[in-house]
């Protein structure tokens, strides 16, 4: 399973910069914790879905925290932005696509299993992404 801790934690990290390598560690201990559900395929996708369910799963307990605190009339912030500045022009959803297809090889159909999306919606995104990029390619043209 450790063959895939860099491509993992370069998907940590289009959820949180700093909290990567923890994300990372955590979805570990419980894909070891939870071995016996994984039923045989695509072991990758299983710890990225992993990896997602627990970023959600905390992002969620963060958000009660939040909620709690702004009713104190505390202002506090979450960080959760994109930490590759090349991807700037691109919305979280299409970084994460982008992530998944180029730097860590999925399919179309396993990056809507690991984003718990119909693969309509990541063939459209993907769609949307070229023709913005074509539309940015014509202006140096």
């Amino acid at each position: 399973m450790t063959e895939y801790y860099q491509d993992l934690l370069r998907f940590a990290k289009t959820f949180v910069s700093q909290d990567a390598e923890d994300l990372v560690q955590e979805t570990y201990y419980r894909a070891i914790k939870h071995k016996k559900s994984f039923k045989g395929g695509n072991k990758k996708a299983w710890l990225f879905t992993i990896l997602r369910n627990e970023y959600f799963s905390e992002y969620h307990k963060k958000m009660k925290d939040l909620k709690l605190r702004d009713e104190r009339n505390l202002t506090v912030e979450l960080e959760h932005g994109i930490s590759d500045n090349l991807y700037d022009s691109l919305n979280k959803n299409e970084h994460k696509q982008i992530v998944l297809l180029y730097k860590d090889g999925f399919k179309y159909e396993e990056i809507a299993e690991i984003l718990a999306i119909p693969l309509g919606t990541v063939k459209s995104r993907f769609h949307r992404i070229r023709q913005t990029m074509r539309d940015d390619l014509k202006e140096y043209e």
